[in-house]
């Protein structure tokens, strides 16, 4: 996905909402310095005042433009608890036409085997 044109709502919205079905996700993430933030919390007995206003503050944001900026090779960790689901996404920065990818992004991976065996 293009980290300059997606913001934090289209990504939390569009594609771990939508098109991966997370309820009520909490993102966290780290870059390949090592540094990063939490983008939101899926917990909202977790959340208090201070941490509402920077979330909501983060929203409008492109991923590109947040205090700790997300570019190729940050990894978002995805969790929610509601549904006991927890993945990692690594980013990587493309600039994709509409043939390539008519939703602004591509998933690709390898899902690892749960307690149960199923992938």
């Amino acid at each position: 996905l293009d980290t300059t044109k997606w913001t934090v709502q289209a990504l939390i919205e569009a594609i771990v909402q939508k098109h991966l079905s997370f309820n009520a996700p909490t993102i966290d993430y780290t870059t390949l310095a090592g540094s990063g933030d939490q983008l939101c919390e899926g917990i909202a007995d977790a959340i208090d005042e201070e941490d509402a206003r920077r979330f909501a503050g983060f929203l409008p944001l492109t991923l590109s433009g947040l205090p700790v900026p997300i570019a190729s090779g940050t990894k978002l960790d995805v969790e929610d608890t509601s549904q006991d689901l927890k993945i990692v996404i690594a980013i990587e920065h493309a600039q994709l036409t509409d043939d390539e990818a008519p939703t602004g992004f591509v998933l690709s991976g390898d899902a690892k085997p749960t307690a149960s065996g199923d992938a």
